[in-house]
């Protein structure tokens, strides 16, 4: 399984949460994305949208986010040029070239 998670969609805000099961432990690296208030409901559970990776060990979680700093490093390292977006469209002011988000039909970002 592959997931797409975009910046615009990410929160500074992340928490280290512990559920008990079957076979012990686990320990998820919680990072939430931002969600429209009207998902958001005043209960007092948080039902905010977030992508959890569930370990066995902290130490595992640790791991993961060295490799990710490792390959930002590597990254910058190459001195990759930034991607330019194209002009924003002239209608709906929009940047995405895979999507209209004003729904137009007449949408200068219309994909492919």
């Amino acid at each position: 399984m592959r997931t797409n998670i975009y910046q615009a969609e990410l929160t500074q805000e992340a928490e280290i949460v512990h559920r008990k099961t079957n076979v012990g432990v686990l320990h998820g690296l919680r990072l939430f994305l931002k969600s429209p208030a009207a998902l958001q409901f005043a209960d007092p559970g948080d039902d905010r949208s977030a992508v959890t990776f569930w370990f066995r060990d902290l130490a595992d979680a640790d791991e993961l986010l060295i490799a990710m700093r490792n390959a930002v490093d590597a990254a910058q390292a190459q001195a990759l040029e930034p991607v330019t977006l194209p002009a924003p469209c002239g209608i709906c002011g929009n940047t995405d070239p895979y999507q209209r988000a004003c729904g137009r039909v007449d949408c200068e970002r219309i994909p492919f």
